[in-house]
């Protein structure tokens, strides 16, 4: 399959339709760029953990604010929300 897209004006692109029907791809996802000493693009797609941990960010970001002092465990909430 050859899918072509073009690179905007603010260095953006649109993944294809078929593409993102292909691949099972979804909002969410993180895409990670490897280019290897050949100048090829490896594209890997994966979940996005992080939104659990940017929620209990606001979180303690709230709690800061009101002078409460809280701790929280970054690796236990990552673990927790692992796909």
């Amino acid at each position: 399959m050859i899918a072509i897209t073009s690179i905007s004006g603010k260095n953006q692109i649109t993944i294809p339709r078929q593409v993102i029907k292909r691949l099972g791809l979804d909002d969410n996802m993180i895409i990670e760029w490897d280019i290897t000493n050949n100048n090829e693009v490896i594209l890997k797609f994966r979940k996005n953990n992080c939104n659990p941990l940017f929620e209990r960010l606001d979180e303690v970001e709230e709690e800061i604010a009101q002078g409460n002092k809280r701790k929280f465990d970054v690796k236990r909430i990552t673990k927790e929300n692992q796909v």
